[in-house]
């Protein structure tokens, strides 16, 4: 099957141009007090819902998901949210269209402030982002999801404004860190389970992921990096599971080089996770 990222950087090389790097749209740094926002992400891929969840959720905030552009117009219908990342192509609605339509529906209640979008694609053409900006959007933010970048994208809205800073909770985590091993809402006897799994054979599927990685085999890569990913997943592993879909998708994208440099970090985090599972913490 074709996959995305690679079918994406062929486009650009026939096309004689570079993929672009993208620039965080906000101004205001993911380090400064925060408060706890309401997210709407509306996403018709799982694995881009999860790579923002588990960016967003450890640091606070709440994540609604819509899977197209009329869900998420249902979801705002129904309640407030404080910020919406809007995929642009989507099944039943797309992008654009979901945004207009919310824009539209503000102009009839000017008693009811417009809500901050952020647009995300994996497309970062000027024109591109010129069109999200003249559809009424906020600001600009490229996939997959990293981190930093997202959090640098949101820190707008989320920044405690000053008069309201000196009621934060100073012994509050900065947004940008996420734990080692988050709480995770799932069965008990299924988490030590799988706590347990990667004590055992964690090891094993990160050693494969590096001869992957070093040999560049894409599909035994993809094929280890996932059973890393779903079972750090399941038990709270925030960082190894963004690392994970980071490899991914560098893999996908032939990017080798800058898949042995996340593959550091990974090696990393999973050692810190290793710890904390073998001291018995997490649970």
């Amino acid at each position: 099957p074709v996959r995305y990222f690679q079918l994406l950087k062929t486009l650009y090389l026939l096309l004689g141009r570079d993929l672009p790097a993208a620039t965080p749209t906000a101004s205001t740094s993911p380090s400064s007090p925060q408060r706890p926002l309401k997210i709407l992400v509306v996403e018709d891929l799982i694995n881009n819902q999860k790579l923002a969840t588990a960016i967003l959720e450890p640091v606070g905030h709440t994540v609604t998901l819509a899977n197209n552009g009329q869900e998420a117009l249902d979801l705002l219908q129904q309640s407030a949210f404080d910020l919406v990342l809007m995929d642009l192509q989507m099944p039943v609605l797309g992008g654009l269209e979901t945004v207009q339509q919310i824009r539209q529906r503000e102009k009839a209640a000017p008693d009811r402030p417009p809500v901050p979008i952020i647009a995300v694609t994996a497309r970062s053409a000027p024109q591109e982002q010129q069109l999200c900006l003249e559809a009424g959007m906020n600001g600009y933010l490229r996939k997959p999801y990293r981190p930093n970048e997202l959090l640098a994208a949101i820190a707008e809205w989320a920044a405690v404004k000053p008069a309201a800073a000196a009621t934060v909770d100073r012994k509050r985590k900065p947004a940008a860190t996420i734990p080692i091993l988050a709480a995770v809402n799932t069965d008990p006897e299924r988490l030590a389970t799988q706590k347990q799994l990667l004590l055992q054979e964690g090891g094993r599927h990160l050693e494969a992921i590096r001869v992957a990685v070093t040999k560049k085999s894409a599909l035994r890569a993809v094929q280890e990096v996932t059973w890393l990913k779903n079972v750090a997943g399941d038990i709270g592993a925030g960082r190894v599971t963004i690392r994970c879909m980071r490899i991914k998708g560098k893999v996908e994208m032939d990017e080798w080089e800058e898949a042995q440099q996340i593959l550091a970090d990974l090696e990393r985090e999973f050692q810190e996770v290793m710890t904390v599972l073998q001291q018995g913490g997490g649970t």
